[in-house]
């Protein structure tokens, strides 16, 4: 199959964007070309697969040191970033519609002469909240913290079970859509003002310890090192822990109120 090739100028008047935009990218090392040996730099169609992935990804809010994380991370593989990016697109439109809605208090409020400041208030912390959706995917350097706490709460004999389970890329996808309902539910819970003893935080509880469960098989080892990595994970600074991991202090106190009663009645 030929490949085709095209200048800066024409390549930017194909994808619809300013040459001065690509030679930024180029010079950021998020969209490289290759070079003839005059100098000039070359586009091919592969780079717009990168392009529009890099343009999708600006469009939902990311920085371009995120973008460039991403870009680490993920192989070029058309399928996997187009079914990331419709998941993004479709929090991205949850997060508008919120903010809709805060627009439309406001607007309630000024048509029944009831002007409230603290509606004015919550359209501002709502635009400028960053959606549970965003917090889904770990930056290069969120994935190397991990894996260094890993490393340094699993005993050698844990990490070879782990192993040995052979936990696919699936089974890794699955726990952490888990993990995530888990957090929105328990974020739930606390704002409601539920109490740690009732039905639904009972319920809460148990997920967590089935959770739990499928992923150390009750084997001794690796609940120790789950337990290591957690304890490690909380004595970080703020600002080098994953987003996803990170569990405020209120809601961790209740969650944890709530397992100590579930194991009572468990007993019990």
């Amino acid at each position: 199959m030929d490949r085709n090739f095209y200048r800066i100028t024409e390549f930017a008047r194909k994808a619809s964007v300013s040459v001065r935009t690509l030679r930024y990218y180029d010079k950021l090392g998020l969209l490289v070309p290759k070079y003839n040996q005059s100098g000039y730099r070359l586009y091919t169609d592969e780079d717009l697969i990168q392009l529009q992935y890099i343009l999708s990804l600006k469009f939902l809010g990311f920085s371009l040191k995120e973008i460039k994380d991403f870009l680490k991370a993920d192989a070029k593989h058309l399928q996997k970033r187009l079914t990331q990016q419709k998941a993004m697109m479709k929090g991205k439109i949850a997060q508008i519609e919120k903010i809709i809605e805060a627009i439309e208090n406001v607007e309630n409020a000024l048509m029944s002469n009831k002007m409230d400041y603290d509606s004015i208030i919550n359209t501002i912390q709502v635009i400028q909240m960053k959606p549970e959706w965003v917090n889904q995917y770990l930056t290069t350097e969120e994935r190397k913290t991990m894996r260094k706490l890993v490393k340094q709460s699993y005993s050698k004999e844990a990490l070879q079970k782990l192993a040995a389970k052979g936990w696919t890329e699936e089974d890794h996808k699955q726990h952490i859509n888990q993990y995530q309902l888990f957090r929105e539910s328990l974020t739930k819970l606390v704002k409601e003002g539920a109490s740690p003893d009732s039905p639904e935080a009972q319920e809460l509880a148990k997920f967590l310890m089935e959770m739990i469960h499928r992923r150390s098989q009750d084997d001794p080892d690796i609940k120790e090192g789950m337990k290591k990595t957690w304890e490690n994970f909380n004595s970080l600074p703020d600002r080098e822990k994953p987003k996803i991991y990170t569990i405020p202090a209120n809601e961790r106190e209740f969650i944890k109120e709530a397992c100590i009663i579930y194991h009572k009645n468990k007993i019990g």
